[in-house]
């Protein structure tokens, strides 16, 4: 205050100044700019107090690289895949219906659809690719089971050429009835019965159709061929052009004709031990692809349930 001041002879204000407040005075402490506050002393001096840090850390949860925020965001994150696999799936299942809905449009105008029929090369009536259609690991499997067809086809006219040379040297009709029997029944049966059913087993992974292929394949296959190899003197042996017959009876009518038998019967062994060997294979696949008897008839019980609905 200046002396001229009229209320100077104040008495409480003998000796005393007035501190003018600065701008950069701060806080409820009216800390000036010295770092005193009001009462005379730093923040720091004063006794218990610890000084504030001028930087906090970022508030757990809402900041930072903290492990809360971090598992909302790999759960954020887990949802969004779920939704975008249930889109995909979503648009698979449409497509497919469209591609089946196409399909039946197109076979009731007359249209073929399907794989192309390659099988046999003369005259094509089957689609038969093994290299395009088995997985990897079963086309060695598959080839064998082919291989054992194609030799009973082999087998079967073989047989049908000697019954016939029976029905010449002997004049028995009767083999040779049986003869052509056997290969017309014979070569379209073993393509349905067991080697089909293998073929597309595979293609499905269809423990069902395994047990298919095991069936007939034993039953219709390995006992028809064992049988045809001794050709036992019993119910029309001459149809089967085999060792015994060979040997103790037709021996006598031609040796021509004999020779014909015993190379039939030569045929027939090989047709056997081949296809023991592909039934053991086909049984290590079977067993590979974690399938077993129980699933064989879970598969049953599921497809006798669906053809019934």
């Amino acid at each position: 205050m200046s002396r001229d001041d009229p209320f100077n002879d104040n008495p409480f204000a003998v000796g005393s100044t007035v501190q003018q407040e600065t701008p950069n005075s701060g806080g409820a402490w009216g800390t000036s700019q010295g770092g005193t506050n009001a009462w005379g002393s730093s923040p720091s001096d004063a006794p218990g107090v610890t000084p504030v840090p001028s930087t906090l850390p970022p508030a757990m949860g809402f900041g930072g690289d903290s492990s809360f925020s971090q598992s909302v965001d790999v759960r954020n994150q887990g949802g969004s895949k779920e939704k975008d696999l249930d889109k995909r799936e979503a648009e698979l299942n449409r497509r497919e219906a469209e591609l089946k809905r196409l399909e039946t449009e197109l076979r009731k105008n007359g249209v073929m659809v399907g794989k192309r029929k390659n099988w046999p090369i003369w005259c094509s009536v089957l689609h038969h690719d093994i290299k395009e259609d088995i997985p990897e690991n079963l086309q060695w499997t598959v080839r064998s089971a082919y291989y054992a067809y194609v030799g009973l086809l082999i087998c079967l006219i073989w047989n049908f050429i000697a019954c016939c040379g029976a029905w010449i040297t002997d004049g028995k009709i009767s083999p040779f009835l049986w003869g052509a029997l056997y290969m017309v029944g014979g070569i379209p049966g073993a393509w349905y019965l067991w080697y089909g059913r293998l073929y597309k087993a595979t293609i499905k992974d269809s423990a069902f159709g395994y047990g298919l292929f095991f069936l007939f394949f034993t039953t219709a296959h390995l006992i028809f061929t064992a049988w045809s190899a001794i050709a036992p003197p019993i119910i029309n042996s001459w149809s089967h052009a085999g060792f015994w017959v060979g040997a103790q009876e037709v021996q006598g009518e031609s040796s021509a004709l004999a020779i014909l038998y015993y190379i039939g019967g030569g045929f027939w062994s090989a047709e056997f031990l081949w296809s023991f060997w592909t039934l053991k294979k086909v049984y290590w696949a079977f067993r590979g692809a974690g399938h077993s008897a129980q699933d064989v008839k879970r598969d049953a019980a599921r497809g006798a349930v669906s053809s019934a609905v």
